[in-house]
This record gives structure tokens, C-alpha cells and sequence, in this order.
């Protein structure tokens, strides 16, 4: 393996380097999903690529699958974490990333099947890996939680 020296505000973000797997569930309806992802340092450790595969469930049967692939680094004018998102639908998103200590969050896409103004995702280390969860803010009088994926590291 290559030296991997990111920079301290990326640096941070190591609890993300791994391969996960987790299984979540959307606080309404009977949608279950497992996710996979693998996060490892790029270009000596200058960004941090996190490919993701999610799998929707209703009932036993898979009913929808998507990837995505974000890279991570530093604005260097702002000192900011930002991403790019690559999906599988072709879309390029771009995200300003805040961190808190061990708690990660930007405001992400509306889920298409939901009526919202706005929504959050935060990513929390744990012992385990990380936790993410998905708010929504339906009609502007703040976040409810939409889902939730335990996504614990694997050997």
C-alpha cells in the first residue's frame, strides 16, 4: 500500500475508509434496504472515495437497486469538505459537508417518492462503523427522521 497523508480536515473522515455492509428501513411504509459500501483514500490520501450500492426491498423481493460513487476532498480556497456524487442515473451532485467531531452531515436529494422541502443525511461513527440517517423537513417546520442504516465494518 501506498504512503496516505490526507489533509487534517480530511483526515477525519478515516471512520468512512472500510467495506460496510448494513440493512436500514424507512420509518413509514414496509421498504427495507441493505447497503454496501467501500471507502478508501485516493491520490495519496487527498480524497476519500465511498462506493455505494443499495438494495430496496419490498417484502422479500428486490425491487430497485442503486449506485453511486462520491469522492471527498478539500476546497482549497474555502478549507471546506466538499463531494461530488456520481449516480447511476447520471446525475452530478455536489454537497458542502459540515463536521462535528464524529458526526458528518450535508443536505442531500428529496427521495423521489416522498413530498419534502428539504432533507439531511448525517453520518455518526460508531463502535461498529457508522450509522446514517436520512431526515426530511416536509413542510419547513423542521427534520423528521425518514431512515436509518446501521452499516457495520467488515474483516
Amino acid at each position: 500500500m501506498s504512503h496516505v497523508d490526507p489533509p487534517a480536515a480530511l483526515g477525519t473522515l478515516g471512520f468512512l475508509v472500510g467495506r460496510f455492509h448494513g440493512e436500514g428501513r424507512f420509518q413509514r411504509g414496509a421498504v427495507t434496504f441493505e447497503k454496501e459500501v467501500v471507502g478508501r483514500w485516493e491520490v495519496g490520501g487527498h480524497f476519500l472515495s465511498l462506493s455505494m450500492v443499495a438494495s430496496y426491498r419490498v417484502e422479500d423481493v428486490v425491487a430497485d437497486v442503486h449506485q453511486a460513487l462520491a469522492l471527498v476532498g478539500v476546497d482549497p480556497a474555502s478549507g471546506d469538505l466538499q463531494a461530488h456524487v456520481f449516480t447511476d442515473g447520471g446525475q452530478v451532485l455536489e454537497h458542502r459537508l459540515r463536521l462535528d467531531a464524529d458526526r458528518l452531515s450535508f443536505h442531500d436529494r428529496v427521495p423521489h417518492e416522498t413530498r419534502a422541502k428539504q432533507a439531511r443525511k448525517t453520518l455518526v461513527r460508531t463502535a461498529y462503523g457508522y450509522e446514517e440517517t436520512l431526515e426530511v423537513d416536509r413542510d419547513g417546520d423542521g427534520f423528521e427522521t425518514y431512515s436509518v442504516v446501521r452499516l457495520r465494518r467488515l474483516p
